[in-house]
C-alpha cells in the first residue's frame, strides 16, 4: 500500500461510520494526522531505517506496514495501534540521563556518602562524591554511556567498561580471572592518570537504556556483585515488568550489595499478551493480541509478543527492543511482512 491509498482507505472508513458521536467521523484521519506531525517530527530520526534496504519515510513505511493486512478491520486496528507506540528520541534519551543523575543516582549517593544537609559544605561534597568517586557504566553496549557523561559534565574517569562484556570474558561459573579483578580493582583505586592524588572509586552505579525480560542485565550484575565488593545501583532507564522482578529477585539475593532505582517503568497495564493480564485497559486490546497470534501463521511472524513474551510497544531512536511486539519491527523475507521499524538485531 502506498501512502496515497491510506489516505483513500481513511476517508472510506471515516465516511462509514454510522452513529450520533460527530468526533468519530474523522477518527481515522485524526489519527493519521497524528501520525504524520510525528512522522515529521521525533519519528522521523530512527537510525535502523537510515539503511537503503528500507523506506527512510515514516509515512511510506507506515502506508506498506498497515497494507501488509488485507482486511479493512486488521488495517484499522494496526493504525490505532501504531499511536500507542511509546517512541523514544534522542532528546528523550538526554532528559533520561539528566533525570537518572540528578534523581535516583544522586539521591543514593548522598545516603550511601552519608552527607547531611545542614552541612555547609554539603553542594561542594556531593558534587565531588558524585563526580569523582562514583563510577558509571552500563549493563551493556546498547546504552550510550559517553552520552551520558557528556550530559552531566562527568569526567576524570577514562574507562567505563560494559559488564555483560566483563561477564563474558570470566563468566560467573569460573574460577575468577585474578588479572582482570586486579585491573578492576586497580583503576578503581586510582582512575585519574598521572600523578595526581588519588581519587578511589567508592561505587558503581550501572546504567541500562532499556530492559525487557532481564535476561541481558541479569548476568552483568549477577558479575558485578560477586566479583567486586562495592555498593551497586542499578538504574535501568526504561524497564518493563518481567524485567523489574528480575531486578528485585537480585536484590533480594544480595540485599547488602544492591540497589536498584528504574527511571520510566512500564507495567502490565502497558503490555500485550501474557505479561499484560487484565490491567491492559485498551478497548482493542483483545483485538490486537488476536492479531498478533494470527500473523504467526499466516505472514510467518515469530515470537508474536517479542522475546520471553514481554508484550511491550517501545521504540528507540536507535533500535527496536527484541522485547516489542514483532509486528512491529520483524521482517520476513519475500515481503511477507515489512516492519514499520526495521530492527538492527544482534543474531
Amino acid at each position: 500500500m502506498k501512502i496515497n491509498a491510506l489516505r483513500d482507505a481513511v476517508g472510506e472508513w471515516d465516511a462509514g461510520y454510522i452513529g450520533d458521536n460527530i468526533e468519530l467521523t474523522s477518527k481515522y484521519l485524526e489519527i493519521l494526522n497524528r501520525l504524520e506531525f510525528l512522522g515529521k517530527h521525533e519519528w522521523c530520526n530512527y537510525v535502523p531505517a537510515e539503511s537503503a534496504a528500507f523506506e527512510i519515510g515514516f509515512l511510506d513505511r507506515l502506508a506498506s506496514w498497515i497494507g501488509n493486512v488485507d482486511s479493512s478491520e486488521d488495517q484499522k486496528l494496526l493504525l490505532e495501534y501504531a499511536q500507542r507506540i511509546s517512541f523514544f528520541s534522542h532528546q528523550d534519551f538526554i532528559s533520561l540521563y539528566r533525570a537518572a543523575f540528578c534523581g535516583p543516582i544522586t539521591r543514593w549517593v548522598i545516603t550511601q556518602a552519608g552527607l547531611r544537609f545542614s552541612d555547609p559544605h554539603f553542594s561542594r561534597k556531593l558534587e565531588r562524591e558524585l563526580k569523582r568517586h562514583t563510577w558509571y557504566c552500563p549493563i551493556t553496549d546498547s546504552m550510550g554511556i559517553n552520552e551520558f557523561y557528556h550530559a552531566n559534565h562527568i569526567s576524570g574517569i577514562e574507562h567505563r567498561p560494559s559488564f555483560s562484556t566483563l561477564a563474558m570474558l570470566n563468566p560467573i561459573n569460573l574460577a575468577p580471572d585474578q588479572t582482570l579483578l586486579d585491573n578492576l580493582k586497580g583503576f578503581m583505586k586510582k582512575p585519574d592518570r598521572g600523578p595526581r592524588r588519588e581519587r578511589p572509586l567508592k561505587r558503581l552505579v550501572l546504567l541500562e537504556d532499556f530492559v525487557g525480560s532481564g535476561t541481558q542485565m541479569k548476568s552483568a550484575v549477577k558479575w558485578a556483585a560477586q566479583r567486586l565488593d562495592i555498593q551497586i545501583l542499578v538504574v535501568p532507564l526504561i524497564i518493563c515488568g518481567p524485567g523489574m522482578i528480575v531486578l528485585n529477585e537480585m536484590i533480594d539475593d544480595y540485599p547488602s550489595l544492591l540497589t536498584a532505582s528504574p527511571v520510566v517503568e512500564i507495567g502490565p497495564d502497558n503490555l500485550l499478551g501474557a505479561n499484560g493480564e487484565s490491567e491492559n485497559t485498551w478497548e482493542q486490546r483483545n483485538e490486537m493480541e488476536d492479531l498478533a497470534n494470527r500473523l504467526v501463521s499466516s505472514h510467518g511472524i515469530k515470537e508474536p509478543f517479542g522475546y520471553k513474551e514481554t508484550g511491550c510497544s517501545v521504540v528507540t531512536y536507535s533500535n527496536v527492543p527484541n522485547n516489542s511486539l514483532s509486528l512491529i519491527h520483524q521482517k520476513v523475507l519475500k515481503n511477507r511482512w515489512i516492519p514499520l521499524f526495521p530492527r538492527s538485531s544482534r543474531a
